[in-house]
């Protein structure tokens, strides 16, 4: 059973902690190494639950599929990616139409704009699919997650510890029977 008085100290340390986290992670994602569109960083988001008599409070941390895979250590290229989702980053990125797969540098027909991104992206597609080249990024390490945990868990010990210590002494000097 978690007192009253401990629950509310354990969701303002939950409210301080998801806020750091919030806080970290969102810088991370911000950086240009981490960052392509700006989706990821806008998709953080985090959510607490409140104590309860038998439940510690939790934090959740949600973000965009794009922060699983930029951890991911061994991805398997076995078929093409999704070329259109491709051709939305191509067009984001800002391609260099000088070099166009088939063609020596420059000399590309009056090809549009928009097929001279299209070979762009199906040669980076199948260069992708033969040479692995994937490198993973550990925005986890970055935002310091490993610190944050350990620090809140021994926060919340600490807050837990003197709670109950206070209680018990309470009850010992008041002759109050704790059930």
């Amino acid at each position: 059973m978690i007192p009253k008085v401990t629950q509310i100290k354990l969701d303002a340390l939950a409210s301080a902690y998801a806020a750091r986290l919030l806080a970290n992670v969102r810088q991370v994602f911000g950086q240009p190494q981490y960052s392509n569109s700006g989706e990821l960083e806008d998709s953080v988001k985090v959510v607490t639950t409140r104590a309860t008599e038998t439940e510690s409070p939790v934090i959740i941390l949600t973000y965009a599929d794009q922060g699983f895979f930029l951890g991911y250590k061994n991805p398997q290229w076995t078929k093409l990616p999704d070329i259109n989702e491709l051709i939305e980053w191509g067009e984001q990125r800002g391609l260099d139409f000088g070099n166009i797969p088939g063609y020596t540098y420059g000399t590309a027909p009056n090809l549009s704009d928009e097929k001279k991104v299209e070979r762009i992206i199906w040669a980076i597609a199948k260069n992708k699919r033969r040479e692995d080249t994937w490198k993973p990024k550990k925005w986890k390490n970055a935002a310091k997650l490993g610190d944050l945990l350990k620090n809140l868990n021994a926060d919340t010990m600490k807050a837990y510890v003197t709670d109950v210590e206070n209680l018990l002494a309470e009850s010992i000097s008041e002759g109050l029977v704790l059930s």
